[in-house]
């Protein structure tokens, strides 16, 4: 099979309609880890792996939250500079900076832990969400990130659920497994859902969306592409702000923890 033998077809359950393409996760997978070469990337950063893991939860359920990892104070003064200079504060020099703040040992451990390597970052961006509806925006509807099998993305809340009342919902890898088998996952980007409650019930798909809550300077690591996941809207007029890093593995360590802040 290949990307031109994929064909979309429409379920209507009641009032909602859905557009699956089954085969598209194989599809998916085949493309990056064996046609961009990104099984080879691993493969080899896990046979130069010289430090030891530890047993994480992210390994096992692709997903983990540090809270308290980054002070609120760093939080407040990185929203203040992205208001102030939205494209200074996405300076390089910022990361650097930024970078042994952020991998601190514990989560240095839980992410080579998770990759069983050493890692690099692949981008980062400071956010800002700011939605008035919902179903205008691809990010608040269920999906996975197309991509490595293998990468992460660290996203460190710079403020409070509490203060604008998004979040990130996600489902756990069994239903996300199910929603590609059925089509859903990888499905036009355009033809994605903000409720599959119908869907998965549909197919017999155990649906318990989760929800982090999370304070300033919480951050959160998950395997976007294996975990489905959306934007929970923010209160109209009150932004989320966030810092986001996408990480892979990597046979160099870049040893980010022994970093010095200038």
């Amino acid at each position: 099979m290949s990307a031109e033998d994929l064909k979309q077809e429409e379920l209507l359950i009641g009032e909602y309609s859905y557009q699956l393409i089954p085969n598209a996760h194989k599809e998916v997978f085949k493309f990056f880890e064996h046609q961009h070469g990104y099984h080879k990337i691993t493969d080899r950063a896990q046979s130069t792996y010289q430090r030891s893991s530890v047993a994480s939860p992210l390994t096992k359920e692709h997903i983990h939250v540090l809270r308290n990892h980054i002070p609120p104070e760093l939080c407040q003064s990185l929203i203040t500079e992205f208001e102030g200079d939205e494209q200074g504060i996405q300076d390089p020099s910022v990361l650097k900076v930024l970078l042994p703040l952020v991998f601190t040992e514990e989560a240095d451990e839980h992410i080579r832990s998770y990759f069983d390597s050493e890692y690099c970052v692949f981008w980062w961006s400071i956010n800002k969400v700011q939605i008035d509806d919902e179903e205008d925006w691809y990010s608040t509807k269920w999906h996975c990130d197309g991509g490595p099998a293998r990468h992460l993305k660290l996203i460190t809340y710079l403020n409070g659920h509490e203060e604008h009342g998004s979040d990130t919902g996600y489902l756990d890898e069994e239903a996300t497994l199910a929603l590609k088998e059925v089509g859903y996952i990888f499905n036009q980007v355009h033809e994605r859902n903000i409720d599959v409650a119908p869907l998965c019930q549909h197919f017999n798909i155990s649906y318990q969306p989760m929800g982090l809550k999370a304070n300033a300077g919480d951050t959160l690591i998950f395997n976007p592409n294996q975990l489905a996941h959306r934007v929970i809207a923010p209160k109209v007029g009150i932004p989320r702000y966030s810092l986001n890093l996408c990480l892979l593995p990597n046979e160099i360590s870049v040893s980010y923890t022994h970093l010095t802040p200038p």
